[in-house]
């Protein structure tokens, strides 16, 4: 089996994450080339390629979700490090 993904459509991590959550389905090889993501695929269930999908869509809205909410969360870190530091700064 050979499934081809567009670049534009799809970034790295998000097909090596869902071709991750594929594994069990079968054996794939991931081929980069211009413009395309070429996926190699050996003894793949009968449900890979609609499992590889659900996996490419779950994946395509948490990439998209981090890039609109990676500040807030960012911030939160920040935010939450500086008042450990100022607990550990106040025990000395």
């Amino acid at each position: 089996m050979l499934i081809k993904l567009s670049k534009l459509e799809y970034s790295e991590w998000v097909v090596r994450k869902s071709l991750y959550w594929c594994a069990p389905e079968g054996d794939w090889i991931l081929i980069s080339e211009d413009g395309a993501w070429m996926i190699s695929v050996t003894k793949p269930s009968s449900n890979f390629e609609s499992m590889l999908h659900r996996h490419l869509n779950d994946f395509l809205l948490r990439e998209k979700l981090d890039l609109k909410t990676g500040h807030f969360r960012e911030a939160i870190i920040k935010t939450s490090l500086s008042a450990v530091l100022l607990q550990l700064q106040g025990k000395q």
